[in-house]
């Protein structure tokens, strides 16, 4: 009998209940069945289970057992999980073999969730709702915190950001929290800091909720960052030196780069920064001498001023003045004044020189005295008056009396001596006499010459 008592003994150590596999974390979209698995090795007692510390009865096409007992399985089936009823943590059970063994089991609390989608996330910025594609601004230099917020899900939604195409979720805190209104569904808040610069301007910001719930595992919000940033301007069109006045034309373009859009001035540096535009172009159309010296172009917006750029203008005065193109027309018209002017100077010259062979002789190498003598007779003759002439052979003068006639004529004699060479020609009255006699017949008693 002792032999055989200590062989049940034994017999009962080896047979104590322990959990194969006991219940654990489950999820389920709603209306589906899931399954709770409990697995016991040698399972001597009886099943049974309970939620929420509440035990739950068998009930057809709602809670059904889903293996076989006498081998262990103490898994039950959850018809049309619903949130209300079936959401909550689930405990599987065993009674003890024997009343002397004290090997009754029961699981951990497991999890079973029965989805519900959250809402599409939202995203607030300085307390305010920020509307998707709208902006988030920040001053460059300072920090966003920017928040995300995922409500009215089970489980709480698991929250992401991107940043252009950059995940910064490891730069975030989440936390989730249940709903005031309803403690089976969750609200999830994420915050991320982002240091603001220059290069982060207009690019996107996005939190993504991810859920198993939705379609696409996921639902995200939107919104770009403003960053506000003093200006930087740059200069286009900027002129080569030796400008020439008059002749080169400047055109200068000062582009500023800024957020807010910044307001451009140009100063004249060497006039005690005299302000000579209001606007991005600088132009002198054409340029002269009084534009030459130092340039600077600044820009201003709400954040700052930006760094000067400055530029300079060296005009040569000594070079030729601009003109405009002459047209052909204008070129046809001068030509043909010209071609004029040049001919009437021609026609004046012709007559000027057929004038002085009529009225003049110059230098005439064949004068003789005679001539000077009927030149003179003749001018006399025309007056009613007698004048004596020279006779050429001996160098005497005959003179002419009253009661005489050109046939008879007495020499007389001369005291001084004729020059033999006379530079000066005859007079222009002269000239007219002889040719108005030359044409009637010369006078009786003349020697024709």
């Amino acid at each position: 009998m002792k032999r055989h008592s200590s062989a049940n003994v034994c017999r009962s150590h080896a047979a104590l209940q322990t959990f194969e596999q006991p219940p654990s974390y489950t999820e389920v979209n709603p209306d589906s069945d899931v399954k709770l698995v409990c697995k016991i090795y040698n399972k001597r007692g009886h099943c049974s289970w309970q939620k929420d510390n509440k035990p739950v009865g068998m009930y057809p096409k709602k809670y059904e057992w889903a293996g076989s007992q006498e081998q262990g399985d103490c898994s039950i089936w959850i018809r049309n999980a619903t949130l209300n009823f079936d959401d909550g943590l689930w405990e599987c059970q065993v009674t003890a073999s024997e009343f002397t063994t004290g090997d009754a089991l029961t699981s951990p609390p497991a999890k079973l969730v029965v989805r519900v989608a959250p809402q599409t996330p939202r995203i607030e910025f300085n307390g305010s709702h920020v509307l998707p594609g709208r902006n988030v601004s920040v001053r460059v230099g300072n920090s966003a915190v920017v928040k995300c917020i995922s409500r009215f899900g089970n489980p709480p939604a698991n929250i992401r950001w991107l940043l252009g195409t950059e995940d910064i979720t490891a730069q975030a805190n989440q936390t989730n929290a249940t709903e005031e209104d309803n403690h089976r569904l969750f609200v999830a808040t994420s915050y991320v800091r982002i240091a603001a610069n220059r290069d982060l301007h207009r690019n996107p910001l996005r939190c993504v909720a991810m859920h198993e719930s939705h379609s696409t595992k996921s639902q995200d919000a939107e919104v770009r960052l403003d960053v506000h940033y003093p200006p930087e301007v740059s200069l286009t069109g900027t002129p080569t030196s030796d400008l020439e006045e008059n002749v080169d034309r400047v055109l200068l373009a000062c582009k500023a780069d800024a957020n807010p859009p910044a307001a451009v001035f140009w100063e004249a540096t060497d006039r005690g920064n005299e302000l000579v535009s209001s606007q991005e172009t600088l132009q002198f159309l054409p340029v002269t001498r009084k534009n030459a010296g130092r340039y600077t172009c600044r820009a201003k917006n709400e954040v700052g001023f930006s760094p000067p750029v400055t530029v300079y203008l060296d005009v040569n005065s000594l070079s030729l003045a601009y003109k405009q193109p002459v047209s052909m027309t204008t070129l046809l018209s001068v030509a043909s004044g010209c071609l004029l002017l040049l001919l009437l100077l021609v026609l004046l010259s012709v007559y000027a020189v057929r004038r002085e062979k009529c009225c003049f002789a110059i230098g005439r190498g064949d004068f003789r005295p005679a001539d000077l003598e009927s030149e003179k007779s003749d001018v006399d003759s025309t007056s009613g008056k007698k004048t004596p002439r020279i006779d050429g052979s001996n160098n005497t003068v005959v003179g002419i009396g009253p009661d005489h006639h050109y046939g008879h004529q007495s020499p007389v004699p001369v005291h001084h001596r004729i020059p033999q060479h006379i530079t000066a020609g005859g007079s222009p009255e002269a000239m007219k006499v002889r040719r108005s006699h030359g044409a009637a017949g010369a006078h009786p008693g003349v020697a024709p010459r």
